[in-house]
């Protein structure tokens, strides 16, 4: 088992086949909350850096194409655990 341990590029994980939770699910929540900023406290080594690099991926007009491909259960290379 593969874990991503200091990775932080949410690409690599899911393309070189690292076992990580899939927190694609909180995108949604995201956009309906009525706050215009998220504050997100955790410690260190809690995902903080990848989460916003999933966001950004997602939102990336370049990457649209590949937007869902291994990730909410969709498919593609990476194995996901779900939370």
């Amino acid at each position: 088992m593969k874990l991503p341990y200091g990775e932080s590029s949410f690409e690599k994980i899911r393309t070189k086949g690292y076992h990580y939770v899939d927190k694609t699910r909180y995108i949604e929540l995201l956009e309906t909350q009525p706050e215009s900023y998220v504050m997100i406290l955790r410690s260190r080594r809690f995902g903080k850096t990848l989460f916003c690099d999933m966001l950004g991926r997602y939102y990336d007009r370049r990457q649209k194409a590949s937007r869902h491909a291994g990730t909410g259960g969709q498919g593609g290379d990476a194995e996901i655990s779900e939370q």
